[in-house]
């Protein structure tokens, strides 16, 4: 219902309707997983929809990303940069891109960002102590 809802409204706003997919209509092969990252890498799909697990490890289509939209959160740092690390890597062709977060105030959401803010600036504190 969220995916049907937020591919009409970038269809209102000019994004071809060939050029949106969710991860779910892909295919869990080999060869239906690479043609398809393949067809984000060369620009045929514009926006894709997935999950962390749908595009963690595995996922070679960062040439063309330009943004990343975080609708919820995992719950550990690790996995947050897991997603992340979809669009910021090497072989990425746009010099920047933008990370967003969505959530609504004053809901369990919002509390896990501060939650989760919380625990990576901890982690990292830990990480770099004494450099």
């Amino acid at each position: 219902m969220a995916f049907t809802k937020l591919k009409a409204y970038l269809i209102d706003n000019g994004v071809p309707a060939d050029q949106i997919r969710h991860m779910s209509e892909v295919g869990t092969s080999v060869d239906q997983r690479a043609k398809f990252f393949e067809d984000v890498n060369n620009g045929d799909v514009a926006v894709v929809v997935g999950s962390t697990d749908s595009m963690g490890t595995g996922v070679n289509a960062q040439t063309r990303m330009v943004a990343m939209h975080h609708l919820d959160l995992p719950w550990f740092p690790a996995g947050l940069e897991q997603r992340n690390a979809r669009i910021l890597r090497f072989g990425n062709l746009n010099p920047e891109v933008s990370i967003r977060y969505y959530a609504t105030a004053k809901t369990l959401d919002a509390a896990r960002y501060g939650l989760m803010a919380r625990k990576a600036t901890a982690a990292w504190q830990a990480m770099t102590a004494g450099e």
